[in-house]
């Protein structure tokens, strides 16, 4: 049990709607394409254009930003984590992103860090998130190209690279979506050890 509700609850709402924006988008490019395919104004070549942008493109584009979106609201939960836990700043570690969060992390998970999964999903899953951010997805053009690729071997159903761009499956999507709850959900009721 969290001692802090408020934040509990926000984390899991927008974790939520993050979700429910993907699922009612997923919906409503279904429901356009299906109008694509009954249309009789559309000839063939037409029908099988829109279906490869909607089935592939726009869907694929869906995923990342969703995926995005999971990221920035963990992001956010760790800094207002540091607030509502007077976590002394000072030792968070350099840099940016989720790591820069581990000091305050292993304080506050009550299991070891190096066997917690749903860290470990979330660190692999932030390389991948980089390469969004700052070179489209292309693996080749990463610093971290051999990291990627890294991640790529170990989760093979989780993100796939085609044309030397990563991708996210749905699978992966849904991994990351659970992990950051789960680990959301287990910071919110640690301890830390000056409190």
């Amino acid at each position: 049990m969290s001692d802090h509700p408020a934040l509990e609850f926000a984390t899991a709402a927008n974790l939520e709607w993050a979700t429910l924006f993907h699922n009612h988008v997923k919906h409503a490019m279904e429901a356009r394409l299906s109008l694509f395919m009954e249309s009789e104004k559309l000839s063939d070549s037409d029908k099988n254009y829109w279906k490869e942008v909607y089935t592939n493109q726009f869907s694929k584009e869906l995923r990342v930003t969703t995926f995005l979106l999971f990221f920035g609201h963990l992001e956010e939960t760790l800094f207002n984590l540091c607030k509502v836990k007077k976590y002394d700043q000072s030792k968070l570690s350099k840099g940016y992103g989720v790591g820069r969060f581990k000091p305050m992390i292993k304080e506050l998970l009550p299991y070891s860090l190096s066997s917690y999964k749903p860290y470990e999903v979330i660190l692999d899953a932030q390389y991948i998130r980089n390469s969004f951010l700052h070179v489209a997805g292309r693996v080749s053009l990463s610093k971290d190209n051999q990291a990627i690729n890294s991640v790529l071997k170990k989760r093979s159903t989780d993100y796939i690279m085609k044309h030397d761009r990563v991708q996210v499956t749905p699978e992966g999507l849904l991994k990351l979506q659970s992990s950051i709850k789960l680990l959301c959900i287990d910071l919110l009721s640690g301890k830390l050890i000056d409190n």
